[in-house]
């Protein structure tokens, strides 16, 4: 090979390598670029989930509540049903296991 072409052939192969290495800079740059985002969005997500959770776990500690003191109000005013009620229910557990 004469010296033009070996020139040409070293600039060949010398500007792939730079344009690689500026595409793989490139990449990474918009790969990390990515990952902050995700990870924003995780953060983003998890601080939703937990205002909702919260939310989710007011609601039910009230709904408890109140079937609690409903429970007890129907105690109070029936009492005679409520044992009778356990009486039954303790005579049919009691049936299930002979």
């Amino acid at each position: 090979m004469d010296t033009a072409t070996q020139n040409f052939a070293d600039r060949l192969k010398e500007a792939p390598s730079a344009s690689t290495k500026e595409s793989m800079n490139e990449a990474m740059t918009n790969f990390k670029k990515a990952a902050g985002n995700v990870k924003d969005a995780a953060r983003s997500l998890q601080s939703e989930t937990k205002e909702d959770l919260s939310a989710y776990m007011r609601e039910g500690q009230e709904q408890i509540k109140q079937a609690s003191s409903k429970a007890e109000t129907f105690a109070r005013e029936k009492p005679l049903l409520v044992v009778g009620g356990a009486f039954v229910a303790g005579w049919f557990v009691s049936r299930m296991f002979k």
